[in-house]
């Protein structure tokens, strides 16, 4: 059995669910629930498992796929609300830093809703209470055996709200957009069993995590100001950049440097300036060094306006109880792979089994290493391990558990600087400044897809 991050989970509910009481013609109940995945239709695949619990409320595979579909039907809701606002992941044009939920490959919108900062916090907030219903179906499953059979390639979500789902909207398209892995093959076969279940409960987890962390703090002028790339058909304030980021690509398409034919650029500049073919070259370099320096710029604006108060500190609380959940969650993953005696179409194999990317093996040295993160991960949200600052020397270091537990003004620049981290200054043990570079290491030049593989 395979395992697929978010999308692989998702697959292997598909198949889970069938039509197990159901009509004449209709194929066996895991066939059908996947089918109903294949088709984007992620709202009849979870009828589809809750008739199924009707009849036998303590049905692990049902539980198992009605807490995927969930799962899929939280990331749909998401790619829907951002394709409602025009969220347009392939223009061109300046942005700032390429944001996780800005990821989703949204089909494009003709005819968007303005976006806007309270809009895009109803979109998060929503996603977390989406994913609270998935994590709770996924916790209820009981231990036993689990057989999810689906094929990844061929799973589907409807992000754009017209009822089907393209290819474009597959999860192996939104899995190769969010984590760079890409598959292999016209078929992903992926098989999900016991130690799934974990895994998936896990990845719920981390991307609450990740939106309770926004949602804690206040941040309009992000919005305002720098996402006008992501959403190029809003008139936010800061869109006046992206209009004229379109229009020098348009005028620089196909067109090279103009020739500089006229004696005067050497001998009398000033002269040659205001003449057409001086105007025309200024004209053209102008142009170029405002496409060319456009995302440096954006990236400066965004880290100058991370300064953001902190509006529900519980937030930020519940962000720290949700990794520290995905860090026990991810330790029982890995207990349930090592007591697995198969090798059948893995997602998540041990090093035992066979991985599902050929490029990206899992080792007896991968899995040590992976634990010894998850350990130092969970020492430093508790607070018992510190984290270096290049600011101090290492009898001191950054208690980022505080941060969590008593959230103060987040300010990017300040962080670095050294002023942001002083109330969370304390001396004690340090964190290894190693770990991140043992992990670097052990996976290699991907180990950031291996992170989002494992959770």
């Amino acid at each position: 059995m395979r395992r697929s991050g978010p999308l692989g989970a998702v697959a292997a509910l598909l198949m889970l669910a069938g039509a197990g009481a159901a009509v004449a013609q209709e194929p066996p109940w895991p066939e059908a629930f996947a089918q109903r995945l294949y088709e984007g239709r992620t709202e009849a695949a979870a009828a589809l498992a809750r008739d199924r619990l009707a009849q036998g409320p303590g049905d692990a595979q049902a539980l198992y796929a009605l807490g995927a579909a969930q799962f899929l039907q939280a990331v749909e809701r998401l790619g829907q609300g951002l394709h409602r606002y025009g969220l347009d992941t392939r223009a061109e044009g300046p942005r700032a830093f390429d944001l996780p939920f800005l990821r989703l490959p949204v089909p494009p919108n003709p005819a968007p809703e303005p976006v806007s900062y309270a809009a895009l916090r109803e979109l998060l907030a929503q996603f977390v209470d989406d994913l609270s219903r998935a994590e709770a179906t996924l916790a209820a499953v009981p231990p036993g055996p689990v057989a999810l059979p689906v094929d990844l390639m061929r799973l589907r979500l409807d992000l754009d709200g017209d009822g089907t789902g393209t290819e474009a909207e597959g999860v192996a398209a939104i899995l190769a957009r969010l984590s760079g892995l890409s598959p292999t093959g016209p078929a992903m076969p992926v098989r999900f069993d016991e130690s799934d279940v974990p895994w998936m409960q896990g990845y719920t987890h981390l991307l609450m995590a990740m939106a309770e962390m926004l949602l804690a703090h206040d941040f309009p002028q992000v919005v305002d100001l720098t996402l006008h790339g992501f959403f190029p058909a809003s008139d936010l304030p800061g869109s006046a950049l992206s209009r004229q980021a379109a229009e020098d690509r348009a005028f620089l398409a196909g067109r090279g440097t103009p020739a500089i034919t006229d004696p005067r650029a050497r001998s009398d500049r000033q002269a040659w300036l205001q003449t057409d073919e001086g105007r025309a070259f200024t004209d053209y370099w102008d142009r170029r060094n405002r496409v060319n320096y456009a995302g440096i710029a954006e990236m400066v604006a965004f880290a100058h306006l991370v300064r953001w108060p902190v509006v529900a500190p519980e937030r930020m609380r519940s962000a720290r109880g949700h990794l520290l959940s995905m860090i026990a969650l991810s330790r029982e993953t890995w207990v349930r792979i090592d007591a697995e005696t198969d090798d059948d179409d893995e997602w998540l194999p041990g090093p035992h089994q066979t991985s599902p990317w050929p490029r990206m093996r899992v080792t007896p040295a991968i899995v040590s290493g992976w634990h010894d993160f998850l350990d130092a991960f969970e020492a430093v949200l508790e607070g018992r391990l510190l984290v270096p600052h290049w600011r101090f020397p290492r009898d001191r270091g950054v208690n980022v558990g505080r941060m969590f537990t008593d959230p103060q003004t987040f300010d990017l620049v300040l962080v670095v600087h050294g002023a942001g981290i002083l109330p969370y200054l304390e001396q004690g043990q340090m964190a290894p400044g190693t770990t991140l570079d043992t992990a670097e290491d052990l996976l290699g030049e991907g180990y950031l897809a291996y992170f989002l593989w494992f959770n």
